[in-house]
Order: structure tokens, then C-alpha cells, then sequence
């Protein structure tokens, strides 16, 4: 007996950029695209007799559109580009809370340094030394937060991010920019 197996990928995104505004409320739709959208054409492409239905829902293409483009402001992304000597005690305040969205055991805890920096932070948010974290610390953060959310294929194929990587902590000023910020 054969068996017949449909594979629907559903992708979504509710919109997160603020019409007011116009700014990205959530850093979601780009970190997303550079782990699991990408891991999912991959492997897809690893096997061409596979065959699957993906859905993109508008707000999805919408916003890689204007992610991609550069036509929307994410304060993620603005704060990751930025030198850790010139963030406001606010933005610092930011990267040091929110620079930790991601799975602890997956993300976090599988790159050394991640997990350093969120042990030094603390798990509650309520409780956090500011000052006790340097510049290299935060910008060890801003390289840490993209980097994992970078999926296997990326991480697998790219010899950027394997140096990256490999280095761990200690990250400089060109390494934080990247090649195409």
C-alpha cells in the first residue's frame, strides 16, 4: 500500500511595525528569515523530488519587503549597528534586557559566551547591574543575539559565521559590523 503525505508550510507573521510610527516593534520577521525560512529552503533544496506548498501570508512579504529594502526602522537592528561607546544609557539599557530573546537551551546556552553574559545579566529583569557591563561585554551581546539566531544551513555554510563562532567572545568593531551592515 502507498501512503501520500502533504506538506503545507505555512508562513506567517502578525504585522509588527507600528502604523504610527512606522518603526518595527519586533525584531521577528528578519530573525525568522535568517533561521527558519532559510533552514526550510535548504533542506528543501537538498531534495528535489520532495514536494511541499509553501504559504506566505501578505504581512509576511510585506515586511522582508521593507526589512530587506531597508524602507522601516527596527530598533534591533539600529541598536546591533550602533558602537556600544556611543548607546544612550537607555539604548544600552535595551540591548543589555532585550538582546536575550532567544531559546536558552538551544541558543543561548549552546554558545559559551551567550550564556556568560545572561548569567552576569540574571534571569530577572527587575534585578539587573547596568554598569557591570563593559563595552565589549555589550558588544560581545549585539554579535551574540544575530549570531544565534543564524540557522544550521547559515552556520554550516557561511565561513563568516563559523569564525564567528569559533572566536566566541572578544569581538571587535568590524566583526560586530559584518560584511553587509
Amino acid at each position: 500500500m502507498k501512503t501520500r503525505v502533504a506538506f503545507l508550510w505555512h508562513m506567517h507573521q502578525p504585522m509588527y511595525v507600528d502604523p504610527g510610527t512606522g518603526e518595527v516593534i519586533l525584531p521577528w520577521v528578519r530573525l525568522h528569515a535568517t533561521h527558519a525560512y532559510y533552514d526550510m529552503a535548504k533542506v528543501l533544496a537538498k531534495h528535489p523530488s520532495v514536494r511541499v506548498t509553501v504559504n506566505f501570508v501578505p504581512s509576511l512579504i510585506e515586511q522582508l519587503d521593507a526589512v530587506a529594502s531597508g524602507t522601516v526602522k527596527e530598533r534591533y537592528l539600529e541598536l546591533t549597528k550602533a558602537r556600544p561607546e556611543e548607546l544612550s544609557a537607555d539604548e544600552r539599557r535595551f540591548v543589555i534586557r532585550q538582546f536575550f530573546m532567544a531559546n536558552r537551551e538551544r541558543v543561548v546556552h549552546s554558545l559559551p559566551r551567550y550564556r556568560e553574559l545572561l548569567q552576569k545579566r540574571g534571569e530577572d529583569v527587575r534585578t539587573i547591574n547596568f554598569e557591570g557591563f563593559t563595552n565589549d561585554d555589550v558588544r560581545d551581546l549585539q554579535v551574540l543575539f544575530n549570531l544565534g539566531w543564524m540557522g544550521f544551513a547559515a552556520r554550516q555554510e557561511e565561513p563568516e559565521l563559523q569564525r564567528l563562532v569559533a572566536k566566541q567572545r572578544g569581538f571587535s568593531e568590524e566583526d560586530r559590523r559584518g560584511r553587509k551592515m
